[in-house]
Parts: C-alpha cells; structure tokens; sequence
C-alpha cells in the first residue's frame, strides 16, 4: 500500500465528517492507524487520546492505489459511527443535565421574550362637564412579537360643574393596559389597545361647605403613534376614548375623550 496516496484519500473521504467533542468538554485528536494483517487483510483502527474507538479489516488484495482507496473508504465509515455514536453521548448528558435541573426546581417557568420600558408625559381628559390635565407615569412589558401590557399612574387637576356649581378637580388614577404595537417602517409604530382605569377623586373649590372624596372607574380605547428618536428612546402621543362606569353625583359621567404625549425609554 502506498502510505502517502492512502493518507491524502482518507484525509479527503473524512474532510466533511465533523465528531463533536465529547460531552466532558476535553478536546482530543483523531487518528488512524493501519497494520498489515497477514496474509491478505489490512487493520485500520480509529484513536482517540490513547483510546481505541473503532476497528475494521480490508482486503489487501490487488495494487497498492486500490488497498490506499480501501482504507479511505473504511476509515471513513469509522468516522461516521463515531460521530454518531459521539452524538449520542451528547444528548444523553444534555437529558441528564435537563433532569437534575427539574429535580433541582431550575427548569420550573418558561422565558419571556419582552422589554420593560418607563415612559414619563402628561394626560387630557374633557369630561362632559369639566378638563382635566396633568403628568403620568407608565412601565411597560414590550413583547417581541407585538402585545404590550402596560401600568401607569396619573395625578390630574382641572375644574368642572357639579350640582350646577363649579368645582376644583383633583384625579389620581392608575389604570391597566394592553396593548397591540403594529409597526408602519423602520421606526414608526402605531399601538392600539384596551384599558381600564380607577382613581381617587376629590371634589373642591367655590361655593362648597368643603372637599368631597369619592371614586371613580372608566374603560375605553386608546391608540397611540410612537417614533423612534434613538435607539433606547421615542415620542409617542395619540388620543383615548372611555366611558364613565361609575358617575360622580350625577353630572361627571357618560363619555370621556382625551390624548396623552409621553416620553418612552426601553433600554
């Protein structure tokens, strides 16, 4: 057998057969030995580190270019049942490892592919008889594939007539949103969704023995356009429309329409 036409054959028949490292991590070299078995077989083994992984005979019989071929072809079919059998070795760790993460309570849950952004702005509302405005607060749970879950906070002041007297308003509402962005280019979304809000209200001002506390709840569609102005930021506004789910002494009720303009950051 020729020794350099066998070794450049096997190097080309194993060129493409990739056995992955085994599951302890140490990387070792492969090789082939090839013995001449007598009288007319030749032994080719594959090594690793020491650690015989795999034996086959050939014929010896015929001229040395085809004993070279045969041996490629044979160390290569040795390869591949490594590689297969490496393979398994893999997967067998990697359901064990699995297994003693379950016993140990760590493959309990699954991931959530989301963001948490902050936004900061102010809030409008017109009442059926009286405006109010002020600043807000929002933190927001940004699902890659567009759903958004949002929970903000607002303390709004304005005015309105109550009992046919003008009242002071004082509002702080927190409120639950969810929310669906579709996105209209590279950095343009449009994001509509439901909420439902309930705040604290208190009723003040002229002509009035003194403050009144009570409560107040609303429901509605809001829809929103944000622009990217960075990476991590973007401006969003747009307007709301709800209804009133309780009225307060009668006269603030019904519908209630408004807009919001908020700063976003999603780091």
């Amino acid at each position: 057998m020729e020794a350099r036409v066998a070794e450049r054959l096997v190097a080309l028949e194993t060129r493409d057969i990739d056995v992955p490292v085994s599951p302890s991590g140490t990387l070792a070299p492969l090789y082939f030995r090839v013995l001449r078995a007598p009288p007319t077989s030749l032994r080719v083994e594959l090594w690793e580190l020491g650690k015989s992984e795999g034996v086959r005979n050939v014929s010896a019989t015929g001229s040395p270019a085809l004993e070279a071929r045969r041996v490629a072809l044979v160390a290569a079919e040795l390869a591949r049942t490594f590689r297969r059998r490496r393979l398994a070795e893999i997967q067998a760790a990697e359901r064990e490892a699995a297994r003693e993460r379950s016993d140990a309570g760590e493959g309990d849950g699954f991931p959530i592919h989301a963001r948490l952004g902050w936004a900061g702005g102010a809030r409008v509302l017109a009442l059926s008889s009286g405006v109010l405005g002020g600043p807000l607060a929002e933190a927001s749970l940004r699902f890659h594939s567009g759903p958004r879950l949002a929970l903000d906070a607002g303390w709004l002041a304005g005015s309105g007539t109550v009992r046919d007297v003008d009242r002071s308003l004082r509002l702080l509402e927190v409120g639950l949103t969810a929310s669906c962005a579709a996105p209209l280019s590279r950095g343009a979304a449009l994001d509509v969704g439901l909420f439902a809000k309930v705040g604290s209200l208190r009723l003040g001002g002229r002509d009035t023995t003194g403050p009144e506390d009570t409560w107040s709840a609303r429901s509605g569609l809001s829809a929103r356009l944000e622009l990217g102005l960075s990476r991590a930021l973007s401006l969003a506004a747009g307007p709301e429309a709800s209804v009133l789910l309780r009225r307060v002494d009668g006269d603030l009720g019904g519908i209630v329409v408004g807009g919001t303009v908020t700063l976003v950051a999603v780091p």
